[in-house]
């Protein structure tokens, strides 16, 4: 999915801002940076893992809002 990302922008990078585990997940922040250092956009993903390696990716576009319960 990166590559495709990176296809669509030319000229931009991938960032990965965090990155940390906890009892099979994973999840890591993400920016997309333009040539100037200007972000086009962000994301966080949380990745499940299993025995064998990875079993899913979940994807999530945009910053990260508290919301009122």
């Amino acid at each position: 999915m990166a590559s495709a990302v990176q296809d669509q922008f030319p000229g931009h990078r991938l960032r990965s801002t965090h990155v940390d585990t906890h009892h099979g997940f994973g999840r890591y922040a993400w920016e997309l940076v333009a040539g100037d250092g200007t972000v086009t956009i962000s994301g966080l993903d949380i990745a499940e893992f299993n025995d064998t390696g990875l079993r899913r990716v979940i994807g999530f576009f945009g910053d990260l809002t508290a919301s009122k319960a």
